[in-house]
């Protein structure tokens, strides 16, 4: 990346509140120079090319525990979609499990392995999956 600022000439813009207080609300600027827009747009284009034509990499599911001063701590490569409570509740299980010894990981998800294959296949679809909740 370019070694400038991202953003020039910052205005700071203000809202009243009270009598004589005044308030920051928003801040106002210029977007970058021409070297960061044509960085920015390479990177663009990789992101791109890399969503048609995917990477060779496969990923399997795997966990790692540590041990910190405050408690325990699990890092958790699964293919599990959390969207709500219930997903949150099968997480929980499924790593008090893992912790507690009673199931590994390759018996929870026997012979998984995410690939070039199913990246290409989910780019294709889009983000149609995700679901925001409605306020």
């Amino acid at each position: 990346m370019p070694d400038e600022p991202l953003f020039r000439d910052e205005e700071r813009l203000w809202k009243r509140v009270g009598r004589s207080r005044k308030q920051v609300v928003a801040h106002r600027t210029q977007w970058c120079s021409e070297v960061l827009r044509t960085y920015f747009d390479n990177v663009t284009a990789i992101e791109q090319r890399l969503l048609i034509e995917g990477i060779d990499h496969a990923v399997c599911a795997s966990t790692t525990m540590r041990r910190y001063r405050w408690g325990m701590g699990m890092e958790l490569c699964a293919p599990l979609e959390v969207r709500g409570v219930d997903g949150v509740r099968l997480l929980a299980s499924l790593a008090r499990r893992l912790a507690k010894r009673e199931v590994t990981i390759q018996e929870a998800f026997p012979g998984y392995l995410y690939d070039r294959d199913m990246w290409l296949n989910e780019a294709r679809e889009g983000d149609r999956s995700v679901s925001l909740p409605v306020k």
